[in-house]
């Protein structure tokens, strides 16, 4: 099976990987195409966000510190299976990863090993023509990334877009393929954790809806679907073995809502 594969990256953590993701989940969502989310990294805040807009597929931890490269490649293609699109959203940094010294854990690592082409997020708020340099930088560090394109996030207008627009265009060679303006109504707030979980933000919905309309004049859908496809097929998956049947209980509320979908699926295995 081959679907459109989609791996939104940042330039660093904090700069609008998860608001991006979303409003593409969105978009692509109301096209009527079925999308599978996925996260890299251990991380059950931003699952949830996807969950809220993509459901009702759950989103899936793509995590090389907890899981084996063979788990990674199965449970990709596992819940792949009968999408449209499968959108994975990275982590931190393009680059950054278990340690400082190799691409362990990172989201480069994860695009090399599911053969991912990535799609660079870029805050472009205070910047012009240095986001061609920025791009042209995470472009030439490792040629063997498939990077295609560039998302544009906190743009202030159309003339500060043709500001960063045409320079990386000109200098990389890449497509910037959409831009979200600076908006705080569809800002999630933070904590110690990070963004605030999705059963705790009430106006998640209102958010969800406002931010895919943003999207709506200022993305280019059918080009980066375009750029998504590859000729390289899903890595197989192994079917689960049978077990036998018992009944397991899992508390989930507001307070209690930060799990990992694969656990799941390994307690009903």
């Amino acid at each position: 099976m081959t679907v459109p594969r989609i791996l939104v990256a940042g330039t660093h953590s904090g700069v609008g990987k998860t608001t991006v993701t979303v409003g593409v989940i969105r978009a692509l969502r109301r096209a009527g195409l079925a999308v599978q989310p996925f996260k890299v990294g251990p991380d059950y805040i931003d699952t949830g966000l996807h969950h809220a807009a993509c459901s009702p597929r759950k989103s899936r931890n793509l995590d090389r510190f907890f899981l084996s490269k063979d788990y990674l490649k199965q449970s990709f293609s596992r819940h792949s299976s009968g999408a449209r699109v499968a959108l994975i959203e990275g982590v931190m940094g393009l680059y950054d990863g278990r340690n400082n010294f190799s691409e362990e854990g990172s989201t480069a690592e994860a695009a090399k090993l599911l053969g991912l082409p990535a799609f660079l997020v870029v805050d472009g708020a205070g910047m012009a023509r240095s986001a061609a340099a920025l791009v042209k930088g995470y472009q030439s560090f490792d040629p063997a990334l498939d990077l295609r394109g560039v998302l544009l996030n906190r743009i202030s207008s159309e003339g500060h877009l043709r500001w960063l627009k045409e320079p990386i265009e000109k200098e990389t060679g890449l497509p910037v393929l959409g831009w979200l303006p600076e908006d705080r109504e569809v800002s999630i707030p933070e904590r110690h954790l990070g963004l605030r979980t999705a059963l705790e933000e009430d106006s998640l919905a209102a958010k969800l809806a406002r931010l895919g309309g943003l999207l709506e004049g200022r993305f280019e859908a059918a080009k980066f679907l375009e750029l998504s496809e590859v000729n390289r097929p899903v890595p197989p998956s192994r079917p689960a073995n049978p077990r036998p049947v018992c009944r397991i209980g899992v508390a989930w509320d507001r307070a209690f809502s930060f799990y990992y979908e694969d656990n799941f699926d390994l307690l009903r295995e």
